[in-house]
């Protein structure tokens, strides 16, 4: 079985969004609104995981930038 591609920043976002806006309407069952919940909290997860990293190479290249004139 071919290995499951990570879904994209966006990707993950609008499936966020998504389960959140179901939740919100609170017409899920209590057992199907606790498994939405569980995978809002790895998307979030996974989406703040992947601002972090871009945050640490704007840092980088920031850095990188300001040293290459010295």
């Amino acid at each position: 079985m071919p290995a499951k591609k990570k879904a994209s920043f966006e990707e993950d976002l609008v499936q966020l969004e998504q389960t959140v806006a179901r939740l919100e309407q609170g017409e899920m069952e209590l057992d199907e609104s606790l498994a939405a919940y569980a995978q809002a909290a790895k998307l979030l997860a996974s989406c703040y995981s992947t601002l972090q990293k871009a945050q640490e190479k704007i840092e980088e290249v920031a850095l990188g930038e300001g040293t290459n004139g010295l």
